[in-house]
């Protein structure tokens, strides 16, 4: 059976499912393909190097510096968070990535980005990342408005989670016969269109298409999510999902609700981790 992991993201949310894989590594368990959605991206490329707890740094400890997301770097660079400072300096430096074992590890990987002028899924695969460039990681999780778009070949990029924000059906065409679905909200949850409207009118003038694929995307997560419970039903897919979430919002810092959000990934994971290990 070919198996395949998809990791939603959500910003600081993504915690959870760095617990999720955190628990995963301990008990060795490894996928056949991997697909990553904004920060989910990075979780996974974190799983792959075999280096646990990196992320849980990443949330817990680099996000509450100046440098990593605020105020004044919108103001400074245009974007709240500052790419170069997490994508290039963090890992270059303070808390080098294992680019040695992500490279051997032979899992089927992808990250979904948005094409800013098509407002269409582009999926990078796991050998545009290199040691020097990872702009490709950083088009996943590039959050239109509040940060610029990364450009690459000319072409502008946004998270991936407008466009596409459970890829389960990349994965099916993949050849996946079984997918496990970590998201970051409660199951039950269904997005509101409403959640994205000052952010459909800032993005217009410049990206109408993105900010037409933006206006859908709660009819695009509701109707993936629709689909991939249907799949829970059919036998074809496993959804790990939090209970609460700890107060933690895509860009709300606070110390206690991340680290109880990443132990509640932890645990969800631990209690499905012998059902994963019989696929």
């Amino acid at each position: 059976m070919r198996t395949a992991v998809i990791d939603v993201g959500g910003g600081m949310r993504a915690i959870f499912g760095c617990g999720v894989f955190d628990c995963f590594l301990e008990n060795n368990i490894t996928f056949d393909a991997a697909y990553g959605v904004s920060a989910g991206a990075s979780n996974i490329a974190t799983f792959l190097a075999q280096q646990k707890k990196r992320m849980y740094r990443f949330y817990t400890d680099y996000s509450f510096r100046k440098e990593y997301m605020s105020i004044s770097n919108f103001i400074k660079k245009g974007s709240f968070l500052d790419m170069e400072y997490i994508y290039k300096t963090l890992p270059e430096a303070e808390d080098p990535f294992d680019f040695e074992t992500f490279e051997k590890d032979e899992t089927l990987f992808k990250m979904v980005a948005t094409d800013g002028l098509t407002g269409e899924s582009v999926y990078f695969d796991k050998a545009t990342i290199r040691r020097e460039n990872n702009d490709t990681m950083r088009a996943t999780a590039s959050l239109p408005v509040i940060n610029k778009p990364t450009v690459i070949d000319s072409v502008p990029y946004f998270d991936g989670g407008i466009s596409d924000p459970i890829p389960f059906k990349k994965a099916i065409e993949d050849g996946a016969d079984f997918i496990i679905i970590i998201l970051t909200k409660p199951q039950y949850v269904r997005r509101k269109e409403k959640d994205d409207e000052l952010f459909v009118k800032l993005l217009k003038r410049k990206y109408p298409a993105s900010s037409e694929a933006l206006r859908k995307r709660a009819e695009t997560y509701n109707s993936e999510l629709d689909e991939a419970e249907s799949l829970v039903k059919e036998g074809r897919a496993l959804i790990i999902s939090p209970d609460d979430t700890f107060g933690i919002t895509t860009t709300k810092k606070d110390r206690a609700g991340l680290e109880k959000f990443y132990a509640h990934g932890y645990e969800k994971a631990q209690s499905v981790v012998d059902n994963i290990k019989l696929l």
